[in-house]
């Protein structure tokens, strides 16, 4: 099965300041950018015409197709997690990627560097000296960045390959996720709890909230998924640059 990406720079972390999506075609097959569907497919005439239905009909969300020239099949697709059925490959079978669709300009003078996988790109800053949450959120806007939130498919993928390729990140990373009341919501202030379920963000049996567990991390510890935790436990995190 041939995958082919549109993207500006390497797989995954990039040296250079800046990232921009004038975009060209590079072939590669790669197992890390394996997708699972994202819905049910549907008959397109072309390329062009399953992308532009995609984004009418998922608009942000719509990163990746896979279009078969031979079944006409246009399938939206999203990077897959380790628990994500793969999605089977048919002969005719080929993957575009529109890359992040944004201009970033990481400040690498603070610490700020690119990652980018499967046409997701960030500027972020490891912080490997650990803090509370609330520390490590008010360390972040003071450095005029928010605290990591692996808020899409894309995003949780990146954060899995990052922390992976990284022995300083192989433990609890606090992510930008709170509970106020039932509710889980992002550093941003948007409601996560459909996010969390739909993506199956959740490690088996969280989140217990066994002691007021009010905030939530990343375990690079099995099962390399999210858990709940009280928000005074002490250990690392990625800033994100904002925009």
């Amino acid at each position: 099965m041939l995958w082919i990406w549109v993207f500006l720079v390497n797989f995954l972390k990039v040296g250079a300041a800046t990232w921009t999506t004038n975009s060209y075609f590079d072939v590669m097959n790669d197992a890390e950018c394996i997708k699972a569907q994202l819905s049910p497919p549907w008959t397109a005439k072309n390329e062009l015409t399953c992308i532009a239905e995609c984004k009418s009909r998922f608009q942000d969300r719509c990163r990746n197709v896979v279009f078969n020239n031979q079944s006409l099949a246009c399938t939206p697709v999203h990077p897959m997690s380790r628990d994500d059925p793969s999605l089977a490959s048919d002969p005719g079978d080929v993957l575009y990627s529109q890359g992040d669709g944004r201009f970033l300009k990481c400040d690498t003078a603070a610490g700020f560097q690119l990652y980018q996988k499967c046409g997701t790109a960030v500027c972020l800053l490891p912080v490997v000296v650990g803090a509370n949450y609330l520390d490590a959120k008010s360390d972040c806007e003071g450095r005029q960045a928010t605290m990591f939130s692996p808020n899409t498919a894309e995003r949780f993928s990146l954060l899995q390959t990052v922390v992976a390729g990284n022995a300083s990140f192989h433990t609890y990373m606090w992510v930008g996720l709170t509970k106020t009341g039932q509710t889980w919501a992002w550093v941003n202030g948007d409601s996560a709890d459909t996010d969390l379920y739909k993506l199956n963000l959740w490690a088996m049996g969280q989140p217990d909230n066994t002691y007021m567990e009010l905030c939530a991390f990343y375990s690079y510890i099995f099962p390399q998924k999210l858990q709940d935790s009280s928000c005074f436990l002490v250990t690392i995190y990625f800033c994100e640059q904002n925009y």
